[in-house]
């Protein structure tokens, strides 16, 4: 059991939270490798012969990053779910009126309408450790052009070099998403045939109006796996009659976050919900934005943690049929199901995340805190 980690929330008082600590402070001090990590709101007391101790009496908010920092490293897990090979977007249709991505460039005094080829990230599914294996593992899922739209007239020029990173890569999931399907089938790389089995592949269906004119082209598009993303979800939007034709494996939705944020409705969300649970489809309620109205009510909710909590909250996921991907090495034999990548969700903060149903696991990262 080494690098023990103990997170507690804590009233204010001294008797009550030593009493909960104490075991805690035992298994910790009879093991020489475990590390204790305690964050308080309040006054608490802390053991003083327990010297291997990173944070005392402190605020979350201020300290989280720096106790994951003094973590020993091995303890520590990195994440490889977003790969950004270029960035920058041109906007395109109304869920792109209050784009995030412009929003953080914005802040970054940086133009997000400049569309450029990364330079490190470029072939970051291929990056290896030192000890010769992928970062990214077999069976992860990465999410590609979080920052820009793969299928982007700017980015011909290299999407070929895109495309074979996911061919060298087989045995990796890659999930994309475009507002631009219009464009995919003269974008297909030479040897696509009926579709690669490691690309999931999606559509932004922010109202009405982009479902029923980018789901029909989905439908007639060569791709193994499909779904739909309805965020931001900016309107009410039927999708029945496209889930009973039985290609949607997936569908995720959202409200709207920074610049605007635009209300987003529960009846909207528990319409897809109940629409998805009919025809057996996973449905991922992430979010509810910044606005969320529920009834009469509207609720602002700024912070994104709690916005995901309420989503979960909500009831409204729903875990449909079992999305099957037949990953192979890079010699095309079938990779062991226990030789894939098993998502580690964190005990406290990954509980009421809505995330969770299609994520790709936690980081230990702190941000959460």
């Amino acid at each position: 059991m080494a690098h023990l980690i103990s997170i507690l929330q804590n009233e204010r008082g001294l008797n009550t939270p030593g009493i909960i600590k104490y075991p805690f402070w035992q298994v910790t001090y009879r093991n020489p490798e475990a590390t204790y990590a305690c964050i308080n709101y309040g006054d608490a007391i802390m053991i003083f012969c327990l010297t291997r101790s990173v944070l005392k009496n402190k605020e979350v908010s201020q300290n989280a990053e720096k106790i994951i920092a003094r973590l020993p490293k091995k303890e520590r897990k990195n994440m490889h779910d977003i790969w950004n090979p270029w960035h920058g977007c041109r906007k395109c249709s109304e869920g792109c009126e209050n784009c995030y991505m412009y929003f953080l460039d914005r802040m970054r005094e940086q133009d997000g309408s400049r569309i450029y080829r990364t330079k490190n990230g470029f072939r970051y599914p291929l990056s290896k450790d030192r000890q010769g294996k992928y970062k990214v593992k077999s069976g992860e899922m990465i999410r590609v052009c979080m920052t820009s739209d793969f299928f982007l007239e700017e980015a011909d020029k290299w999407r070929d070099d895109a495309w074979s990173v996911m061919r060298e890569r087989k045995d990796v999931k890659f999930f994309l998403l475009t507002k631009r399907p219009e464009r995919v089938s003269s974008c297909l790389p030479y040897d696509w045939g009926d579709g690669w089995e490691n690309v999931f592949f999606n559509v932004t269906c922010e109202n009405q109006r982009r479902a029923d004119e980018r789901i029909p082209i989905l439908f007639e598009l060569p791709f193994k796996h499909k779904g739909i993303m309805t965020a931001p979800l900016i309107g009410p939007v039927d999708i029945e009659k496209y889930l009973a034709a039985g290609q949607i494996e997936q569908v995720i939705c959202g409200g709207e976050n920074y610049d605007g944020s635009r209300l987003c409705r529960y009846e909207w969300v528990k319409l897809l919900s109940d629409q998805c649970r009919k025809y057996g489809v996973t449905f991922n309620f992430i979010e509810t934005g910044t606005c969320f109205a529920v009834g009469e009510k509207v609720y602002r909710i700024p912070d994104k943690r709690t916005q995901s909590q309420q989503a979960f909250r909500s009831g409204l996921n729903y875990k449909g049929k079992e999305i099957r991907f037949h990953l192979t090495d890079e010699w095309g034999y079938d990779i062991p199901e226990g030789e894939l990548y098993v998502p580690h969700y964190h005990p406290v903060t990954c509980v009421e995340c809505s995330n969770r149903l299609t994520c790709n696991g936690c980081s230990d990262c702190g941000k959460c805190f």
